[in-house]
């Protein structure tokens, strides 16, 4: 009991987190979710939403069969009434938006990273820094593969051996194009 309460504490301390001097936070509440990682948060002292793309993952797009929607749902059910944290995924505002006017961020509900949660349940993939010109590297790496891991090798979501996801999110948005 000792040794895995001990292990446990030296893994999370073996993941690298931004340095202070280069996060930037807002705190708002999730007001709707479009999708296993886009949602629209509404901000403290604004009658808007903005909103945001979950920075790090690929998670099926709704029109993704059956792991679109249970994805949407999983992302859904975390921020039911929750206060959240947005890390941003870049310097600035302005460097951490992309084309389509989102945010990319880290999501949190008190001390729970919902990327890695939602990797972590099997509702996406890793997406590497390659993938996206707004991200030179991605602060969580470590702990996102591992949540990966975990679901494919417990088969969770898109890794469950019954009905395994065929083709990624990124290549299945390809085809709707």
């Amino acid at each position: 009991m000792v040794c895995s309460s001990l292990c446990a504490l030296l893994w999370l301390a073996a993941w690298p987190t931004p340095s202070a001097a280069t996060v930037v936070e807002l705190t708002g509440r999730g007001a709707t979710v479009h999708s296993g990682q886009s949602l629209e948060v509404l901000l403290p002292g604004s009658p808007l939403t903005q909103s945001v793309r979950l920075a790090g993952i690929d998670a099926p797009d709704p029109q993704q069969e059956p792991w679109g929607a249970q994805a949407t749902a999983a992302l859904q059910q975390r921020l039911v009434g929750q206060s959240i944290r947005l890390e941003l995924a870049a310097d600035s505002l302005a460097s951490a938006t992309d084309a389509y006017g989102r945010l990319w961020a880290y999501l949190w509900v008190g001390d729970d990273l919902v990327n890695a949660d939602l990797l972590a349940e099997g509702w996406g993939l890793m997406q590497e820094p390659s993938q996206n010109a707004l991200m030179t590297h991605i602060p969580y790496a470590n702990r996102f593969s591992h949540a990966q891991e975990q679901a494919r090798l417990l088969g969770h979501g898109i890794w469950a051996t019954a009905s395994p996801m065929r083709q990624s999110p990124s290549q299945f948005r390809a085809t709707l194009e």
